[in-house]
């Protein structure tokens, strides 16, 4: 498929106000209305002024205006299991942005961008025979290569289109809870027209 990673540190400078209040939030989960999936470890407390600040960061670093979708908090401790390890969200936007939240203590992995090795695919299925192998291989680790990595670090922010097959590392999450487990901010958003 081949597209652009692109990458920017020190996302928004709001983050240790932000890092502070992401301590005491409640990640219990929610359905997404897009696929009826529930999604463990997931909020959308998010305050106003971060919401903000993040549509000003997300434009800035993709060099158009944007529209956001949705936006919402994951924490992924360890032993979480991921209702689809490889998977694309071309469901939701164009785009999307993953904010790192961890502390510099707690950084380990990232998000990795893979490849089906049966069929190739590395974005979203084209036809039933590469949407019957996702179905069947998206939480099988072995079943992906993978072909690149942003490396977690805290208040990384990276932005891709939705559609490249990815998922998060370490598969199975890390920590405890929000002080050291994996937490991102996750935004869909589109070009504003």
């Amino acid at each position: 498929m081949g597209f652009n990673l692109n990458i920017a540190d020190d996302f928004i400078p709001e983050y240790p106000a932000f890092r502070r209040f992401l301590d005491g939030c409640d990640y219990k989960g929610m359905v997404n209305p897009a696929d009826g999936v529930f999604y463990p470890g997931v909020t959308d407390d998010i305050p106003r002024y971060v919401s903000k600040c993040v549509k000003i960061a997300i434009t800035k670093a993709a060099g158009f205006e944007v529209d956001i979708k949705c936006q919402f908090l994951r924490l992924s401790v360890d032993g979480v299991k991921a209702p689809h390890q490889a998977h694309n969200d071309k469901l939701m936007s164009e785009y999307l942005c993953i904010h790192y939240l961890n502390r510099p203590e707690d950084c380990q992995g990232g998000t990795s961008f893979v490849r089906h090795i049966e069929t190739g695919m590395d974005g979203q299925p084209e036809n039933s025979a590469e949407f019957e192998a996702w179905e069947r291989d998206h939480s099988i680790p072995d079943a992906w290569e993978v072909l690149s990595m942003c490396e977690m670090k805290e208040n990384r922010a990276f932005i891709y289109p939705a559609e490249a097959m990815h998922r998060a590392e370490p598969v199975g999450g890390f920590g405890k809870g929000a002080e050291d487990g994996r937490l991102v901010m996750v935004t869909f958003f589109d070009k504003a027209e």
